[in-house]
């Protein structure tokens, strides 16, 4: 038996590593395609970074148990799924704990994910602890992540259970948007006569109603009515109108409960391209947190006495088009030199005095100041000027 194996055995009673990860059900709101999408891609976007690692004379290293957040973090796992793991379990059930296999030299071997139901707090210790499958194990051993929304210090709190009720309404549009494709009709309909007809009747007419006009597409279906019997509609006019208004709202519900920029979001929705500006609120309001929190608990846990840092200048470059009218508006400025911006781009600086000095504005007293003395300096030494 492996040294990994043993060491499983000793701390989670030996368990396989692919029984530690439960599928949790997906409830409702989990499953709305607008919540989907918006922690998938925060989760996704957040994960595909680099991470970076500083060592104290703050130079970039790479320790070997980074290797398991880029590599493989486990057999089955790979670094850039479990990193993403943890920022969707962290959002839905509140935290994410990640288990830390060492070798007996205390090496970190492998970084297993953990269901929250294999995983608790045991409230009676002193000091708390962490029961994984009832066995306590160390704190320094678990790397966990926890949800910004917690009203205490050692739980997270999930964002889609604190705003469940708002986004619940959202699900309920949409089954209400499913059933009326499904009985082809927007509205609750009533038939009327001008005389009143027999109970046989009545039933004879729903049930053809049903069998004709109560299914996808039925609403096409040619109406035939006899006896003087009219249509007519019972419910709200225009429910068409008022399901998609719902649903444009129903964007800024998951802004707030996802803290995600409203900017970004409709966005995506729309499938129109992601301005810089969209991205860099995405990345202040929202990413840059979780990065924090994620951080910390690697330099805790799994890289102690190193600096951990997610590259989140990455996605602030946006486009080529984007980035080149931000540096050319910062050269302008002059707050960056031409090389400056050259080395932004990934381009070789160019052997030129100009490119290594900041530009003055003519609109500024400086850039004023600067013209004057230029004008001043050409005017002595033409041949033309007074001794």
């Amino acid at each position: 038996m492996g040294l990994l194996s043993n060491l499983r055995r000793y701390f989670i009673g030996g368990f396989d590593a692919s029984m530690l990860v439960e599928t949790t059900s997906v409830t409702d709101v989990e499953a709305l395609p607008g919540v989907q999408r918006a922690v998938e891609g925060m989760a996704s976007m957040l994960a595909s970074v680099t991470l970076c690692v500083y060592d104290s004379q703050d130079q970039e290293v790479q320790p070997a148990a980074l290797s398991l957040l880029t590599g493989r973090a486990t057999e089955m796992v790979n670094g850039w799924d479990l990193r993403r793991w943890m920022i969707t379990q962290a959002i839905s059930q509140g935290n994410s704990y990640v288990y830390i296999a060492r070798t007996y030299s205390g090496e970190a071997a492998e970084l297993i994910p953990l269901d929250r139901g294999r995983i608790v707090i045991d409230w009676a210790a002193d000091p708390f602890r962490y029961l994984l499958d009832g066995k306590p194990v160390s704190s320094a051993d678990v790397i966990h992540v926890k949800s910004g929304y917690s009203r205490w210090a050692f739980l997270g709190e999930s964002p889609l259970d604190k705003c469940r009720t708002q986004l619940q309404l959202i699900a309920d549009l949409d089954a209400w948007a499913a059933t009326m494709s499904a009985t082809g009709t927007t509205r609750r309909l009533a038939f009327r006569f001008p005389t009143p007809i027999s109970e046989q009747a009545k039933q004879s007419i729903l049930l053809a109603w049903k069998a004709k006009h109560s299914r996808a597409n039925g609403s096409g279906e040619p109406l035939i009515i006899d006896g003087g019997g009219t249509i007519e509609g019972v419910s709200g006019s225009d429910d068409l109108t008022a399901l998609t208004n719902a649903r444009t709202a129903a964007i800024g519900e998951i802004s707030r409960a996802l803290n995600i920029p409203l900017s970004f979001l409709a966005a995506t929705e729309s499938g129109t391209q992601i301005s810089l500006d969209a991205q860099r609120a995405l990345v202040d309001q929202t990413l840059r947190p979780w990065a924090r929190r994620i951080e910390s608990e690697l330099m805790a846990k799994l890289l102690p006495g190193y600096r951990v840092e997610h590259d989140l200048q990455e996605l602030l470059r946006g486009t080529m088009k984007d980035t080149g009218k931000m540096l050319g508006q910062l050269v302008q400025s002059g707050v960056l030199t031409p090389n400056d911006a050259r080395w932004v781009l990934g381009f070789e600086p160019i052997n030129k005095p100009m490119a290594d000095e900041l530009m003055q504005r003519l609109d500024t007293a400086g850039g004023q100041a600067e013209m004057n003395g230029d004008r001043e300096d050409e005017e002595s030494e033409s041949p033309d000027a007074p001794n």
